[in-house]
């Protein structure tokens, strides 16, 4: 049988996407991609049984060409009926699209979709396996933004402590930047459920500025998590106050971010305390109270003075950790997750969190600058500011990660928002020695 030629069809952006979708085919580039191109070209193959069939997208303008990627059912179909010299043109499209054209298509794609079509062929695992670096480092700084304090989690380690401003990136980093990305993806995905669990009915997803939040609160708190909640030596035994090192991490930081770390961190306690480690009580209510007190203590985590050590011991797990025990709780009964944190980290026991405590002392110094800056805002009869700006109650969840209701509340929090206090320099001096708490020793099985 004589080889069907390939009969070009000029179509719009639009026009191409209605294709993809009307073939029953998985694209290799979303649609927003495809609508950056004003035009496109689609090479439509006769099929011997009649109709026709989509095999290769020429975007236009430059020489842009990208197979599509169809179910392996409709694949092996297409593939019988290509007759060979069509074949042939199609793999000369491919193999003659420039690396450069390539390389940028894959920094236009989001992480999932790269990955996905780097699989495709092996030149375009090739090309990029050479060129991985630029590209992932491209879709990161877009996707997973802001990108400065990701990198500064990326390059994390002992000897940066004391100066964490700036981070250079290499090779050997880029899995560790996968890593952290594949865990900020998961807490996009489980914070929403979590943060309105005082309203349920007004549970919905993120916007795309409240994403950015939840991002650079988790940032914060990978960084303190990797510091003072980890497996290296801690600064000190006692309770953070006044010069302390892990109080000058988050000195650093707005009161926009402190309000967003907050919020972060009480959602944290929250899934902790009601989802992973719920006391006694918290059994017995979940049950309509048709458990027994002796059957609820076998699930449960301690009364509510030891729930209470548990749950700040739990929350020196890492966000990536967190998430894991969330995702397999149904892997986990509460004796093998004791035995299994006891074996990754065996001296986890040793202390509780310091971050809540942290947090306190910096929020405390900074309403005491704002009593000074912005005096009307502070008054009791002005209506309502203090730190940090979120509110959790039944039905009024806002501020924080999340955007405010309010055009008035919201201007007001902007105005405060960005008070910041980089310079170190004007942190409390302390004229003498004055005895301090240690933190509580840790607890996990009550």
């Amino acid at each position: 049988m004589a080889a069907a030629p390939l009969r070009n069809v000029a179509l719009t952006a639009s026009q191409t996407t209605t294709i993809l979708t009307s073939v029953n085919m998985t694209s290799v580039i979303k649609t927003k991609q495809i609508n950056d191109f004003n035009t496109g070209i689609v090479c439509f193959l006769d099929s011997p049984n009649g109709g026709e069939f989509c095999q290769i997208i020429q975007l236009v303008p430059g020489t842009m060409s990208l197979a599509v990627c169809m179910s392996p059912n409709r694949a092996a179909h297409c593939a019988s009926e290509i007759p060979t010299g069509a074949a042939q043109e199609t793999k000369t499209v491919l193999d003659r699209t420039p690396v450069e054209v390539l390389v940028e298509v894959f920094q236009h794609l989001d992480m999932t979709s790269a990955f996905s079509l780097a699989a495709t062929n092996k030149r375009f695992s090739g090309i990029f396996a050479e060129n991985r670096t630029s590209i992932v480092l491209r879709i990161a700084q877009e996707e997973f933004s802001p990108f400065d304090s990701l990198l500064q989690v990326v390059k994390a380690s002992p000897a940066d402590l004391m100066i964490p401003w700036e981070a250079r990136v290499e090779n050997s980093d880029i899995n560790r930047l996968l890593s952290i990305c594949r865990t900020v993806r998961g807490w996009e995905r489980i914070f929403p459920q979590h943060r309105f669990n005082a309203s349920p009915l007004m549970t919905r997803s993120l916007t795309s500025r409240e994403n950015f939040r939840l991002r650079r609160a988790l940032y914060h708190w990978m960084r303190y998590a990797y510091y003072f909640h980890g497996d290296l030596v801690r600064p000190n035994v006692f309770v953070p106050s006044g010069r302390d090192i892990r109080i000058n991490q988050l000195r650093s930081l707005s009161n926009s971010e402190l309000g967003e770390l907050k919020d972060l961190w009480r959602t944290v306690e929250d899934i902790i305390e009601l989802t992973m480690c719920p006391s006694i009580a918290n059994v017995r209510i979940g049950a309509d109270f048709e458990l027994s007190e002796k059957d609820a203590a076998r699930i449960g985590w301690g009364e509510q003075r030891e729930n209470r050590i548990v749950v700040a011991t739990m929350s020196k797990l890492s966000p990536d950790e967190l998430l894991y025990y969330m995702e397999n709780s149904h892997k986990f009964t509460k004796l093998r997750l004791i035995q299994d944190i006891r074996q990754r980290h065996p001296h986890f026991e040793f202390d509780t969190e310091s971050l809540t405590i942290a947090l306190s002392c910096v929020i405390h110094e900074r309403w005491g600058r704002m009593q000074t800056e912005f005096p009307a805002m502070t008054q009791p009869s002005s209506g309502t500011l203090c730190l940090p700006v979120y509110t959790r109650m039944m039905g009024q969840c806002h501020g924080g990660i999340l955007d405010w209701d309010d055009p008035a509340t919201e201007a007001d929090c902007a105005r405060v928002g960005e008070m910041i206090g980089l310079n170190l320099d004007w942190r409390p001096e302390e004229s003498f020695f004055r005895s301090r708490p240690e933190i509580p020793t840790g607890l996990l099985n009550p």
